[in-house]
């Protein structure tokens, strides 16, 4: 059984900043949308926003081109995109391994303790996956908009 960090990819920032970039390239407008232009609204370095989109593009979820007039656009609508899509493309991403100086805490369990602690992982995983297929980035963007809605009307007292 392989090791899992089941909550490495939705609590990352690169999680966000996907769901995000993905919500934003959903707006309507001229062909794709450069790096630099996808990185400002994303709020992040552009090399950042590349190494965020590089998993999505290789996983189908976003189609990137090159050049001049090269940009990213979504390769599928939102409403075909789950966060379980997202989830996955964004697990494959290898995360940083602790420095040399750094104790490996797993390393200091015994062996019976570390598989079952896999196993555990991997069910947590298993589950986290069927709750994510039920909602599409789509929703998200909709209830992320409805949920502005009303902290606007809030804050203007209404």
């Amino acid at each position: 059984m392989r090791s899992t960090n089941v909550s490495s990819a939705v609590n990352s920032g690169w999680f966000a900043a996907a769901l995000q970039a993905l919500m934003f390239l959903d707006q309507p407008g001229e062909g794709p949308c450069s790096s630099a232009s996808l990185a400002d609204q994303v709020r992040a370095h552009a090399v950042s926003l590349r190494r965020i989109m590089a998993p999505l593009v290789r996983a189908g979820i976003v189609e990137a081109r090159e050049g001049r007039d090269g940009g990213y656009r979504l390769a599928r609508p939102l409403d075909r995109i789950t966060l379980a899509d997202l989830y996955r493309a964004l697990s494959a991403v290898p995360t940083s391994e602790p420095h040399q100086s750094e104790p490996s805490w797993s390393a200091l369990l015994p062996a019976g303790t570390r598989l079952a602690l896999d196993e555990v992982a991997a069910e947590a995983e298993a589950r986290l996956l069927q709750l994510l297929e039920q909602h599409t980035i789509a929703s998200v963007a909709a209830r992320a908009h409805a949920l502005g809605s009303v902290h606007t009307a809030i804050a203007a007292g209404e």
